[in-house]
């Protein structure tokens, strides 16, 4: 059926299509005989285009990284199958910020995708996530259906977009589906393998709500962790001041997804809104005033984790409501009394309004009024995640049995025949405060174990991180070394590149241990290790293996740039002067370089090249790069 509804959607013609630039790019990279040239020659007949590609490559620069100032050498730092998902969403920005779907404001809609991506792209550098690119281009790119829609339908989809259920993401999936027979996800997941989005990246794109993720690659499930996370700092960029208590509650479980402390999330999270004010200004797309997230959970006037309900006082409120004057008149007389805090609302529509605003713990509304009566208040109410914690009273006048039951299977949870004994009616609230404070306690208690289970990820990330590192060096060891190395061969299937190792050896250091002694020999091996944590920076991964052995795994990188890398870590080392007690001096290292295809051989292999080379570069004299021989690779 869905993809029955996709056909139908795609013949209409008025799908959104890479522009000309995008789509050439699409098309040159289909071949498997591609040349970067062509592909740079394609992107610099695009000023604009050109300009934003260099900006994202040295943005998502790992530390240390020269920036690149050519097409070429964005296209070598990116990787072809990024670039093109990332000129593709460019792209379609320039396209299609406006369009005839009056309630769809297409630039909200890709000033919001761009705090995405920002979001996505920075927390997947705090992630260390290999592909910080290819989280931009997914968070750029992961409401493209609900655009579509706009653009194929724009009056039908206008009329979803004003029903009160689109205002929840899982209710616009289901007026979708309703529809179009497709959803906004669908057609996302649709449009992005057409333009040969790679898989893993739809994936991640459109995994919330699927059941089946865990069945996926550690990275794909990575990356749509990171997706979840960017997602909700999006929502509360676009939204500003006026972001809600819903937002600001998945902001909260974005931060225990990334395990993070809320003063060191907040930091993280308006590093992101500055990146979004600066690209926001280069694509021309509006962005929100204000001054941080801080400010934004603070003016809320709770915190984050908190319910929605949670206000100052603890008093209950009563929303009342009946457009007969004299009839709202007795409810106020005959609730005055309960001491609970009392507002009234004169007919359906007013009595929405106020309970948006005020939130009130329990409705009491006449059956039938003109306009919006009791039942279609109770269903509207009733759509609204916060109206589903109401407590309701129906009040009628009118003694019949299926005007009754059609009140309950609307939502209301109790019923009262006019005329009503005052005592009776306030008997009725009394009990409905009763569930309310249950309910509240029940709120209060979910929320204090999702405290403690907050608490329990964050220390159980840092007993998980503290067995990936070595206490001496504060580098990763052999456990996270051999961890990268899954990851890798794992990752076989969408990455058609090396992967390079290189092992390192301190030359003499049971001489240094024998001669000044442990303390010396353990400042030799934190000072080696600063060495190379500093040259080696982000681009790939540094271990400690145990003793003076030290590891360096590079993903996508050939032998060739290895050695180059190599031969700059031999010469930092030696440059570097060691103090400590009686020692003054420096080291040396020697190092071995191999490099394999993850189709072509495991990484045990790989290691074992390394690790000859290392011994090769001793006997050699020591102090040198030694290549492996492919031969060690069989």
């Amino acid at each position: 059926m869905t993809g029955r509804a996709y056909d139908e959607l795609r013949l209409t013609g008025r799908l959104p299509s890479p522009p000309g630039v995008a789509m050439a790019i699409i098309k040159l990279t289909e071949a498997e005989d591609y040349e970067v040239a062509d592909i740079a020659r394609v992107i610099r007949s695009d000023p604009a285009l050109s300009g934003r590609v260099l900006k994202l490559c040295n943005s998502s620069a790992k530390a240390g990284i020269r920036a690149v100032s050519s097409i070429d050498e964005a296209i070598q730092r990116l990787g072809v199958k990024t670039l093109r998902s990332v000129a593709l969403g460019f792209s379609l920005i320039s396209t299609y910020k406006a369009g005839t779907c009056a309630t769809f404001d297409f630039a909200r809609y890709w000033s919001e995708s761009l705090a995405r991506a920002i979001a996505a792209q920075e927390t997947a550098d705090l992630f260390d996530y290999p592909g910080a690119a290819d989280a931009y281009a997914c968070g750029l790119l992961s409401g493209i259906g609900r655009l579509a829609f706009a653009c194929v339908h724009p009056e039908t989809y206008e009329r979803i977009l004003a029903n009160e259920d689109s205002f929840q993401p899982e209710g616009l999936l289901a007026l979708e589906k309703a529809e179009f027979g497709i959803d906004n996800r669908e057609l996302t997941a649709a449009l992005l393998a057409d333009w040969g989005i790679p898989r893993h990246l739809i994936v991640a794109v459109t995994a919330r709500g699927r059941p089946d993720l865990e069945d996926e690659k550690p990275a794909i499930r990575e990356l749509a962790r990171i997706m979840t996370i960017a997602g909700a700092i999006g929502r509360v960029c676009i939204q500003g001041q006026d972001v809600d208590s819903g937002e600001l509650r998945e902001l909260e479980e974005a931060r225990g997804i990334a395990v993070m402390e809320a003063e060191v999330f907040t930091t993280f999270c308006d590093g992101v809104v500055s990146a979004w004010r600066d690209w926001a200004g280069v694509l021309e797309l509006p962005s929100s005033d204000f001054a941080s997230f801080a400010e934004l959970t603070s003016e809320s006037g709770r915190r984050p984790a908190e319910a929605p309900a949670a206000r100052a006082s603890d008093r209950l409120r009563i929303l009342a409501v009946d457009d007969n004057q004299a009839d709202l008149c007795l409810l106020e007389d005959a609730l005055e009394p309960t001491g609970f805090e009392l507002i009234t609302a004169r007919h359906g529509e007013e009595a929405l309004a106020r309970a948006l605003e005020r939130r009130p713990d329990i409705l009491v509304t006449d059956l039938h009024m003109r306009g919006m009566d009791g039942l279609s208040l109770v269903r509207a109410l009733r759509r609204w995640e916060e109206g589903r914690q109401l407590y309701i009273l129906l009040v009628t006048g009118a003694d019949d049995p299926d005007a009754i039951v059609a009140a309950f299977e609307a939502g209301a949870d109790d019923c009262v025949q006019k005329p009503f004994d005052p005592r009776i009616l306030r008997a009725r609230i009394n009990a409905g405060a009763r569930i309310v404070e249950l309910q509240r306690q029940l709120d209060e208690d979910r929320r204090h174990m999702e405290r403690q289970m907050s608490e329990q990820a964050v220390l159980n990330r840092r007993l998980e991180q503290a067995s990936l590192t070595d206490p001496l060096t504060g580098l990763p060891n052999r456990r996270a070394a051999m961890n990268e190395f899954s990851r890798c061969w794992q990752e076989r299937d969408d990455v058609d590149a090396p992967v390079s190792a290189i092992m390192i050896d301190i030359d003499h250091f049971k001489r240094v241990n024998d001669d000044y002694g442990h303390d010396t020999g353990d400042e030799v091996l934190k000072a080696t290790a600063a060495t190379l944590q500093r040259q080696v920076g982000k681009r790939g991964l540094v271990a400690r293996l145990g003793g003076e052995e030290f590891l360096v795994i590079l993903d996508r990188k050939a032998a060739e740039e290895a050695g180059e890398l190599a031969e700059s870590l031999r010469r930092a080392v030696a440059g570097n002067e060691v103090r400590h007690g009686g020692f003054v001096g420096h080291v040396t290292i020697s190092l071995g370089v191999a490099d394999v295809f993850p189709d072509e051989a495991g990484y045990e292999q790989l290691l074992r090249a390394a690790d000859e080379a290392v011994y090769a570069a001793k006997r050699a004299g020591r102090d040198q790069v030694c290549m492996a021989e492919p031969a060690t690779l069989a």
